[in-house]
């Protein structure tokens, strides 16, 4: 029997004498969807939506050897509690909620089923209906990327799948759904280990390289595409002939922007289809730009700033440090001086000694200060420098709070911090606004005496930090 007739025949059921199945919304790869109602002691509690997973037939992996079949087969089994077990423990705003989970037996098979909140429809529904206007495509954008800042930072969870599909509209609000496809942050397997995952038209270049590195950057240039799609009639920004065509264009960075994208959506499109993972941007800084009701549109070709910069940065603190002199040093473009003296203060809010020379996780460095010097950086740099340039470089290659050496020589290479395989002597640092971006301030990570000379040296002490 196929899987659309079997889910035909649960309608009515009740699963667990909790949750009644009712008319069937969708089927998919894994399983479907129903509408529902949450039943107790002959109570309507509230209007559900059960997503029920086919029990997996080994036999569907009959090509394979019988290892392969077996590994497969456990892998997928895997992937579908996975997918449940993140859902039901995500709470936000703008993701879908999971109520329950649990393991519904029906003629003489197992059913593993999600009761989740029930949405009114999808993204990709409305894009049939008409085309949104640009208030109405900011609005979406907005609430994606805080969904997507909420996994991201929060939860430490890529999403991998964000396409119009997996937006739905529950309670007034677009809420991310789907997470058959998210993977943890701290996962350090980073290459592709079977299919392409996702679809395809919504996939970055990296997804389709030797090694598919998946990092927050991954869920950005979907945004982007989304961003693109939204503004043009819901048309994909690729002219091609046919699937593995696609493929190319997307590997390629072979992106077709509309020709009219409204000046507030400009910089959120350009900066989240960049083909170098490093230097899109980030969910925080999309919300930013588009919270931002006074935003300067970002050119396409200065679209590696690191995000709107302010007018003027209040010298705030919150232990009585004065900054002026450090402004005074970057506004000027005194970056060797500028460098020096954001060691000397941040070992000062810390209260270490100079002879020391850096900083350690212990050091519980006030978010305050930190923003301040921060945004000192960025704003005379034009958004070169500054600890949140460097921190977006180093999540775009991957990083996480875990310490990875590949990905910690990667970024190093990155903002001109590596030279083969050692790392420069303080004396070869660039203090120019033609060095690499990330390349300033180098106190990100402090400096240690070898042989009586400087040296720039590896750790994560600032780059972990979620108040950058």
């Amino acid at each position: 029997m196929s899987l659309q007739r079997t889910f035909i025949k649960m309608e009515g059921q009740m699963v667990e004498d909790r949750y009644q199945l009712q008319n069937l919304l969708g089927v998919g790869g894994f399983g479907g969807v129903f509408k529902g109602q949450d039943v107790f002691l002959g109570k309507i509690l509230r209007n559900v939506a059960i997503k029920i997973i086919a029990p997996l037939d080994i036999e569907n992996f009959a090509g394979l050897s019988k290892e392969k079949r077996e590994a497969e087969y456990t892998r997928q089994q895997g992937q579908q509690r996975d997918e449940l077990g993140t859902a039901v423990n995500l709470s936000h705003p703008h993701v879908v909620a999971g109520f329950h989970v649990g393991l519904w037996r029906w003629q003489g098979e197992d059913y593993l089923y999600l009761v989740m909140e029930l949405a009114q429809g999808t993204l990709q529904d409305k894009l049939r209906d008409k085309q949104p206007s640009e208030a109405e495509v900011v609005d979406i954008l907005l609430q994606v990327a805080r969904g997507l800042d909420y996994l991201h930072q929060e939860k430490r969870l890529i999403h991998r799948d964000v396409k119009p599909g997996n937006i739905l509209r529950c309670q007034e609000q677009w809420k991310l759904s789907d997470f058959g496809l998210s993977r943890q942050m701290s996962d350090k397997s980073q290459s592709r280990t079977g299919n392409i995952a996702g679809s395809i038209a919504f996939m970055p270049p990296e997804a389709f390289g030797n090694e598919s590195v998946v990092s927050t950057a991954w869920d950005m240039w979907s945004l982007g595409i989304l961003g693109a799609a939204l503004v043009d009639g819901g048309r994909l920004p690729f002219n091609y002939q046919s699937e593995m065509d696609l493929m190319l264009k997307i590997y390629q960075g072979d992106v077709k922007l509309p020709t009219r994208i409204p000046e507030r959506l400009a910089p959120v499109v350009t900066n989240c289809l960049l083909k170098d993972r490093s230097k899109r941007w980030s969910a925080a800084q999309v919300i930013e730009c588009l919270s931002n009701r006074q935003n300067t549109t970002i050119a396409p070709k200065a679209s590696s700033t690191s995000q709107p910069v302010s007018p003027e940065v209040e010298l705030k603190s919150d232990v009585g440090m004065d900054y002026s002199k450090l402004r005074d040093f970057l506004k000027a473009g005194k970056w060797k001086e500028g460098d020096q003296e954001t060691l000397r203060v941040m070992l000062a809010v810390a209260k270490r000694g100079k002879e020391e020379g850096w900083l350690m996780l212990e050091d519980n460095f006030p978010c305050t200060d930190l923003r301040t010097i921060d945004q000192l950086w960025v704003k005379y740099s034009n958004g070169r420098f500054g600890f949140s340039v460097q921190k977006r470089i180093y999540q775009g290659l991957g990083g996480t709070r875990e310490y990875d050496l590949e990905i910690w020589k990667e970024f190093s290479d990155k903002v001109g911090w590596r030279k083969g395989e050692s790392l420069v002597y303080y004396w070869n640092i660039t203090f120019d606004k033609k060095a690499p971006e990330g390349h300033l301030p180098v106190v990100v990570v402090g400096r240690r005496g070898l042989n009586g000379e400087e040296r720039i040296w590896g750790g994560k002490v600032l780059l972990s930090r979620r108040d950058l």
